[in-house]
């Protein structure tokens, strides 16, 4: 018997970006649960390696189809039966609605006892949240496949025969005995997270007690982009718009002539703060948008501390200091990869009061 899941979240991002980062596979272990590592084998093959409850599984999964700003479909070639798709769709106001449908068979006790405590679905909507999040965060995509798989072979929402018919030889999809998913996206953690669930189950108290305060250990260095690189009081605007370019980044730290911190600089203050304002950036130095006391997170603050500091302060991004020294930057997208899954939600809040490129 297969189980169908069904879920989608809103995005606030154009569907263009959220479709291309979607295309960047190698970039789903910073979003989804239990993945470690995704190689894009082809245009249309994908090799995944997840660890589920501390068992290490590997699998392959094709796309059957794959439409930019549309769609990507997928079924299982081995390691579980398996197969759906992902669909975009541009709801307008720089929105995008990102559904996921996907249908599985679970296998053994052990799965179905999870399939019954809809485990699947709950690890399915709590790493598109976590797409959300980190999609939310960068505000752009790390990168972009434009292609298109069978665009002229439409397959809808493929179900578990089409994961059969995809085995090739073999004529079918076999189910691992950790009934670890193997498609395109957000089910790929979502199937394996029954294992992983059903495990948990026998944990004591004590392994969670430890397992508590492994979580309240992770702080702000641990979580960070080290090396940050600043820009000077004295450089001028035009000097700094091409530091950002350069590093393709949206908000960069301004230290003064002591190499402290003074501040924060973003694309968006060189294009209202100066040029809406008629100033030329070209001679307008930092040090006239370095106004007042930036915000901060010490280094050995707690992940959740620093998800407070963001929400109170409506920022996307925090330097990081050690004493008075600047040693990194942490964004809501680390936050995002580091947060307990019943955290999200506040996470998402945070990025939805802070305006883009803070």
């Amino acid at each position: 018997m297969t189980t169908k899941v069904e879920k989608s979240v809103l995005v606030n991002v154009p569907v263009s970006t959220a479709y291309n980062q979607w295309t960047q596979f190698e970039d789903f272990p910073q979003f989804m649960g239990g993945v470690k590592r995704v190689t894009q084998l082809s245009d249309d093959r994908l090799e995944w390696v997840a660890e589920i409850a501390g068992v290490r599984r590997q699998w392959t999964a094709k796309i059957l189809e794959q439409v930019p700003d549309r769609k990507v479909a997928w079924a299982a070639t081995e390691g579980a039966t398996n197969a759906g798709a992902v669909t975009f769709e541009d709801v307008g106001g720089g929105q995008t609605s990102v559904r996921l449908s996907l249908e599985y068979e679970p296998e053994g006790l052990l799965e179905k006892v999870g399939d019954k405590l809809n485990v699947v679905q709950n690890q399915a909507e709590k790493d598109l949240e976590r797409f959300k999040a980190f999609i939310e965060a960068e505000g752009y995509a790390a990168g972009a496949w434009r292609g298109s798989v069978n665009e002229d072979a439409p397959v809808g929402s493929p179900g578990v025969e089409a994961a059969a018919a995809s085995r090739g030889d073999a004529g079918k999809a076999g189910v691992s005995g950790a009934a670890v998913a193997a498609g395109v996206g957000v089910a790929a953690a979502a199937a394996g997270a029954v294992a992983a669930a059903t495990t948990a189950k026998k944990s004591t108290d004590a392994d969670q007690a430890t397992y508590q305060q492994h979580r309240r250990g992770a702080t702000a260095r641990d979580i960070m982009t080290g090396g940050a690189e600043c820009v000077s009081v004295n450089d001028t605007l035009a000097d700094a718009a091409r530091r950002l370019r350069d590093l393709d980044v949206g908000a960069i730290p301004i230290c003064g002539e002591d190499n402290r911190l003074k501040g924060m600089l973003t694309d968006r203050d060189i294009v209202i703060k100066c040029i809406a304002d008629g100033r030329d950036p070209a001679s307008t130095t930092v040090s006239a948008l370095a106004e007042g006391k930036p915000v901060t997170i010490g280094a050995d603050d707690s992940v959740e501390e620093t998800l407070t500091t963001m929400k109170n302060h409506g920022v996307r991004r925090l330097p990081v200091i050690d004493g008075h020294d600047l040693i990194g930057i942490v964004s809501q997208a680390d936050v995002a990869r580091n947060l307990p899954d019943h955290k999200i939600g506040d996470l998402v809040e945070a990025i939805s009061s802070a305006p883009s490129n803070s």
